[in-house]
């Protein structure tokens, strides 16, 4: 019986082991996958954003080179990749759908933003999409808001356009929801009078039912004012990164389980070594003196 048991614990303390390597193996693999996508996106941009600012010598100049590189850019390639009538999204635009997906173009108003956020990150500006209101619905149009000389400005990729205020300044949402009239002349051809910036958000805090409106109630309580401006957008700009943070919470909790079974497996070893097995230092002295036999002790 004792015997029986020994096997069973041998048995299960292996399949544990085996279980670990595979989530180690798991993990590792996966972390490595969204890595190389997440390197790649970077570059991606990364040359797109030098190659359009290039010859610009002002940071207004370099947010609206990207503007316009946006525009030509996800405009073209619309034309070519736009997904077909009949076709079903591929798994990578249901799961991984970030940043690089969107250069594909589906000459969507989101797809543009996505574009222009990213690579107002490439050059260090802050950014934050916006969604309109029109009527009584929200998300009629998508447009991106980046800091230029410390205001915060409006670019629309969609249409390639951005607004001047008087004194020569870009204008931001809220001045524009103050006083559209004043801006409505700077709209190109084909502009859908809709959307004329009567309403606007920077986050949808009902995207997840029950979960997202209690932390915005919380964060209102806690007085951070602010979230108002936050833009959970911005932060999800790169999936892959954003799932590789994910990830790293339960392969942590993992690695510390590893550790704990490797410390408890090598006390175990040494609590069973038997006589003439070399020990650890330190170890030789109290192993002696609890395995010295009670004939010993008396002649002593």
């Amino acid at each position: 019986m004792r015997s029986l048991v020994s096997r069973l614990a041998r048995f299960t303390r292996l399949h544990e082991m085996s279980l670990l390597a595979a989530l180690h193996a798991a993990f590792l693999v996966g972390l490595g996958f969204l890595y190389l996508n997440d390197n790649f996106e970077h570059h991606v941009f990364a040359r797109i954003a030098v190659h359009a600012t290039k010859g610009a010598k002002a940071q207004r100049d370099s947010v609206l080179e990207l503007l316009h590189a946006t525009s030509t850019l996800v405009r073209a390639r619309s034309d070519l990749l736009a997904p077909l009538p009949a076709e079903h999204r591929v798994l990578k635009e249901e799961f991984l759908e970030s940043a690089d997906a969107y250069l594909l173009g589906s000459n969507a108003c989101g797809s543009y933003a996505i574009v222009l956020a990213r690579l107002m990150q490439e050059i260090d500006r802050p950014v934050r999409v916006g969604q309109m209101r029109c009527d009584a619905h929200w998300g009629c149009h998508i447009f991106v808001e980046a800091q230029v000389d410390g205001r915060w400005a409006v670019l629309d990729p969609t249409y390639d356009l951005h607004f001047s205020a008087p004194d020569g300044h870009l204008a931001s949402a809220a001045e524009l929801s103050a006083n559209w009239a004043a801006y409505a002349h700077q709209v190109p051809p084909g502009y859908d009078r809709r959307y004329k910036y009567d309403g606007f958000r920077y986050t949808n805090w009902n995207k997840i039912p029950v979960i997202m409106p209690a932390m915005h109630r919380a964060l209102l309580a806690l007085g951070m004012d602010g979230v108002e401006r936050f833009s959970a957008r911005v932060e999800l700009l790169s999936l892959y990164r954003g799932y590789a943070r994910a990830a790293l919470i339960p392969y942590l909790f993992i690695c510390v389980l590893t550790l704990r079974k490797f410390v408890r497996r090598r006390r175990r070893r040494l609590a069973n070594r038997g006589p003439g097995v070399s020990l650890p230092p330190g170890a030789g002295i109290a192993s002696r003196i609890t395995r010295e036999s009670p004939s010993t002790a008396r002649r002593d």
